[in-house]
């Protein structure tokens, strides 16, 4: 009995020392795991990388490395696809194309991370996330590097509403630099039956409408936080609250509770602002630190809109202005006038001048 425990020890020993003769340098390897870091292109066509490489894996990890053009048929064993992997983390590797679509190597992965790489938002390829049924979650933060000036969510319509991802559950879009999200934007999240949780944090976002009454029927987070929210349209079909509302409404007793943030949007006071402070007074939707949300303009400035009385939500107009605002505006178009008067005396003397001669 003691010699057979012996054998079965040098065994383990023999094939741990085995697997890490072919592991890459650059890599730890696990009967599971294989974590990589600072892979270049090279590195991915090594033999030494595809040694690495086992059918068992359930994890991928290749991070901080400098590959600008990814071929997922890198990932692949041989010709062979990893059945068994489920999750996939490729971030920080300054991607800016994929060349084969996920399926083909990972098709029954989970959870794939592809922040903090530089895609451009339009030219992303379209195929990538084809044939993804399994998909759960999806992070794309700090994931493109446009030079334009406003980039559409829209522009992903293609990738995401043009494959099958009815299974995703959770997308991350934030940190991103959106400041566009119309009607074809909803098209493009609102593909998602199951999804549970969208991140649009940290973009240049004015204005989110989701335009479908059905729409994310699922949904039990939604974090707008840190855009360039000021206001909110009025209370209808297709506008934001009604959206919120009406997914809300739709949930069973034993469901989560639908929360969305709003914190770090600079919300402007005026007289367009009130039917938001009666929303929040009224939703059975979970508002992020409700009471703590803040106007950032004029004598309402850094008051909690929920605070605000109604008589208080006031539109500026010139008749509404005080006297010292009335003498401001007098004293500028009285310099206004005094200008056009010396420039028109200058224009006169020059004129004689040029006459006389």
């Amino acid at each position: 009995m003691h010699r057979n425990e012996i054998l079965i020890f040098v065994i383990i020993i023999s094939c741990s020392f085995k697997a890490v003769d072919l592991c890459h340098n650059n890599c730890e390897c696990t009967d599971k795991i294989l974590t990589c870091h600072n892979f270049t292109k090279n590195d991915l066509n090594s033999v030494k990388f595809h040694q690495s490489i086992t059918a068992v894996l359930e994890q991928i990890h290749i991070t901080k490395g400098d590959i600008p053009e990814l071929d997922i048929r890198n990932l692949c064993l041989g010709d062979k696809r990893l059945d068994s992997l489920i999750k996939l983390d490729l971030t920080r590797n300054g991607i800016t194309r994929i060349t084969q679509p996920f399926s083909d190597c990972v098709p029954n992965l989970e959870e794939l991370a592809l922040s903090h790489n530089h895609w451009n938002v339009s030219t992303i390829e379209v195929n990538i996330f084809q044939n993804m049924t399994k998909i759960k979650k999806i992070d794309m933060s700090h994931a493109f590097l446009d030079n334009s000036d406003f980039i559409n969510i829209a522009d992903l319509q293609a990738v995401f509403s043009d494959n099958n991802l009815q299974a995703l559950e959770e997308l991350s879009l934030d940190h991103n630099e959106f400041s566009i999200f119309d009607k074809n934007s909803a098209n493009v999240v609102c593909a998602f039956p199951a999804l549970k949780v969208l991140d649009l944090s940290y973009n240049f976002l004015p204005k989110i409408t989701l335009y479908h009454k059905t729409c994310l029927p699922r949904l039990e987070y939604i974090d707008l936080s840190w855009n360039s929210i000021i206001t909110i349209d009025d209370y209808s079909h297709n506008g934001l609250l009604y959206s919120l509302d009406f997914i809300q409404s739709g949930k069973l007793p034993n469901q989560t509770v639908l929360t969305v943030n709003f914190n770090g949007n600079e919300f402007d006071c005026d007289c367009g602002l009130l039917e938001f402070r009666n929303w929040l007074l009224r939703t059975n939707v979970t508002v992020a630190s409700k009471n703590e949300l803040k106007c950032h303009n004029g004598n309402l400035l850094n008051r909690t809109i929920v605070s605000v009385q109604s008589n208080e939500f006031k539109c500026f107009s010139v008749n509404d202005s005080s006297p010292t605002e009335h003498i401001v505006i007098g004293v500028l178009v009285t310099l206004l006038v005094l200008v056009v008067l010396v420039f028109s005396v200058c224009v006169f003397l020059n004129r004689k001048k040029s006459s006389v001669l």
